[in-house]
C-alpha cells in the first residue's frame, strides 16, 4: 500500500510538471483548398465470359484480352500505365439435390489505366462498349501535377495557421514565438466518377457511343489541413 501510495504521487506529480505555467502555447490549426481542372482519368475495367468447357472458355477469355489491350493501345499514350491484373479461371457451380454441381466455368481478369487525355474519353468508351464482357468497375478524375499542388495548398494552410495564431495572440496582448509541433491531416484521393456499370446494358453507353451524350469534368478540390502550436512570448 505504501509503494503505491507513492506511486500515485509520482504520477500526480508528474502531471503537474506537464502544465507547468513556463509551458506557454497556443495551438491552432490552418485550411486551405484551390479547385482544379482534371486532366486524368484512372480506369478500372474487367473481362468475363463463361462456358461449359474449361479449355473454351480460357480460349475465349485470351482472345477477348487481347482485342480490350489492342483497343486500349491504339488510343492511349504510352505512359498510360496499362496493367493487367487478379487473372482467374474458376468452376461455376449450383446447389441441388444438397450438393454443389459444376454447371461450367468463369473465366476473368481486370485492367487498370489512365488516361491522360481526357478529350478521348468518349473514343474510349465507344471502343470498349464495342467488345462483348468487358464491363466497366469505376473511373475517376485526378490531375498530374497533385503533388505540386498538394505542397502549394499546405504552404498556403500553414501561412493560415500562423496569421490565426497571430491575431488570437494579439487579441490577448501576446505574441507568438518559435513554433513547437507542426502536423496535417490526409490530401483527398481522386475523385469517384461512376461505379460498377455493365456497358451492354447502360442507356447512358448508348449515348455516348452514339455522340448524343458528353460529360462534364468539372473541378477537383485540393485541400490542407495542418495543426500548429507556436509558443507565446
Amino acid at each position: 500500500m505504501r509503494l503505491a501510495g507513492l506511486f500515485l504521487v509520482l504520477l500526480c506529480s508528474s502531471q503537474v510538471f506537464a502544465f507547468d505555467s513556463d509551458d506557454r502555447f497556443i495551438q491552432v490549426s490552418g485550411e486551405a483548398s484551390k479547385s482544379v481542372s482534371p486532366d486524368q482519368m484512372h480506369w478500372n475495367i474487367s473481362i468475363s465470359n463463361e462456358g461449359v468447357d474449361l479449355q473454351s472458355v480460357a480460349k475465349q477469355h485470351s482472345q477477348i484480352s487481347k482485342q480490350t489491350l489492342s483497343s486500349l493501345k491504339d488510343i492511349l499514350a504510352n505512359d498510360s500505365k496499362l496493367q493487367s491484373q487478379n487473372m482467374n479461371l474458376r468452376q461455376r457451380t449450383q446447389w441441388k439435390n444438397g450438393k454443389n454441381i459444376n454447371t461450367g466455368f468463369i473465366a476473368s481478369s481486370r485492367i487498370s489505366f489512365t488516361l491522360n487525355d481526357v478529350e478521348l474519353y468518349q473514343q474510349l468508351w465507344s471502343s470498349l462498349a464495342g467488345i462483348k464482357g468487358v464491363q466497366i468497375n469505376n473511373v475517376s478524375y485526378d490531375v498530374s501535377n497533385r503533388e505540386a499542388l498538394e505542397q502549394e495548398v499546405q504552404l498556403t494552410a500553414l501561412t493560415n495557421a500562423k496569421a490565426k495564431a497571430e491575431r488570437m495572440a494579439a487579441a490577448l496582448g501576446q505574441k507568438i514565438g518559435k513554433p513547437l509541433s507542426i502536423s496535417e491531416a490526409g490530401q483527398a484521393g481522386p475523385m469517384p466518377l461512376m461505379k460498377t456499370r455493365a456497358m451492354s446494358a447502360a442507356v447512358e453507353s448508348e449515348e455516348l457511343v452514339s455522340g448524343q451524350k458528353s460529360i462534364e469534368l468539372g473541378e477537383i478540390k485540393i485541400r490542407g489541413h495542418v495543426a500548429v502550436s507556436f509558443e507565446l512570448k
